[in-house]
């Protein structure tokens, strides 16, 4: 089974990026260089909502999350696991705060 381009790049200032494809997809296998593109709330919906058709599951019945909170509250845990394994008054120290 052949693969195929995941989505088109579309470029105003260049004719040439014009209709561009760009990744690749194979059965439930997607690939692309672009940096972001499943944060994006409509490609990352459209990709799931298919995927679940496909697994045989009612999209409507998930209920989504906000990405952007979500890596925000992983962010934090990181944050507090680095803050409780350093010395942190010894890094303040260091850095002069």
């Amino acid at each position: 089974m052949s693969t195929h381009p995941l989505i088109t790049l579309e470029n105003d200032s260049d004719t040439l990026q014009q209709g561009h494809p760009d990744g690749s997809q194979k059965e439930n296998v997607y690939g692309c260089y672009v940096h972001g593109i499943f944060d994006s709330p409509e490609m990352s919906g459209g990709f799931l909502s298919a995927l679940l058709k496909e697994k045989g599951y009612d999209p409507e019945t998930v209920q989504a999350v906000d990405w952007k909170s979500y890596k925000e509250e992983q962010y934090d845990k990181l944050a507090d696991i680095v803050r409780a394994s350093l010395d942190m008054k010894e890094i303040y120290r260091i850095i002069g705060l």
